[in-house]
């Protein structure tokens, strides 16, 4: 388990999803000792932009974000698995790149030393503003559905976005968040996102200049890197990338995410999991099904 200096709102985890040596910077006071001033900081950051009505991007960048504009063919960003059908060669990452140059925070993980290397090598632009792990964390915690002032809509995978939507009618889901109710639910392809921006582009600002929430959370998968910035040009909000925290709540979650070893997987009996992008999750029988 990790000190209690690192938990986020008394959410722990059990370093499952670590490598042993970055599993110990969890156990090393040293390490990282502004952790909670930093926490805090950010929560009061995210906090005044939705009392403000900022227009602001928080973007995660992770080890598969990495390798997608390193065109390195690894993981999720291999062409045919899950962000791309087609090769790199036809891909202009200098479009992602511009794109993501746009974003207002940026946030890489203090506890994975190979992306936080990667990008300080090869992408020094993009300079951590905020510890990725906070918006595992906050999510976990359920921090972001109890402030009185948001107004939360999503931003994910369309299957994944129609379980969120089903769940979301079960009061018992409903109670486990704190949440009346998502206000906007908007939907990307859940594979291949990146093979047609412009398209994306159309369908996304479609959806958005007719939505109400004043947060969203957001996990797309690698064309947020594209994506982010231009939610800004079609609604003005606050968008914050919870990349697996999409999963969380459509119930798919893998208890070996940093902070999400203690959630709780919602699903419906009534619906095909084969036909939802199940990332690495699986069951282990702490799921609880709901009719």
């Amino acid at each position: 388990m990790i000190l209690d200096q690192y938990k986020i709102n008394g959410i722990s985890d059990e370093l499952k999803g670590y490598s042993p040596t970055d599993a110990a910077k969890f156990k090393d006071p040293n390490h990282y000792p502004d952790f909670q001033r930093e926490l805090m900081d950010f929560q009061s950051l995210v906090t005044d932009c939705v009392a403000r009505n900022k227009n602001k991007s928080f973007l995660r960048l992770s080890d598969g974000d990495y390798h997608f504009l390193k065109r390195n063919p690894a993981g999720s960003a291999c062409p045919g698995k899950r962000a791309l059908s087609i090769p790199y060669s036809q891909v202009d990452t200098d479009v992602y790149l511009e794109s993501l140059d746009r974003n207002d925070f940026f946030g890489l993980p203090v506890f994975d030393s190979f992306t936080k290397e990667g990008f300080s090598k090869d992408f020094p632009q993009f300079t951590k503003n905020f510890t990725l792990e906070f918006l595992y964390g906050l999510l976990s915690s359920k921090w972001f559905f109890n402030q009185p002032n948001f107004k939360v809509g999503l931003i994910g995978g369309e299957n994944k976005i129609k379980v969120i939507q089903e769940l979301a009618k079960r009061k018992e889901y409903r109670d486990y968040l704190g949440i009346d109710k998502f206000y906007d639910y908007i939907s990307v392809p859940e594979k291949f996102a990146c093979d047609d921006l412009n398209a994306l582009d159309i369908h996304v600002e479609s959806r958005l200049k007719k939505s109400t929430a004043n947060i969203f959370l957001f996990g797309v998968g690698h064309v947020k890197l594209y994506l982010s910035s231009r939610f800004k040009d079609f609604r003005e909000a606050v968008y914050l990338d919870v990349g697996t925290g999409i999963d969380a709540l459509a119930g798919i979650q893998e208890y070996e995410r940093p902070y999400f070893s203690n959630w709780q997987n919602f699903r419906l009996k009534n619906v095909d999991y084969s036909r939802i992008d199940m990332m690495q999750s699986s069951l282990n029988g702490k799921e609880i099904w709901l009719d």
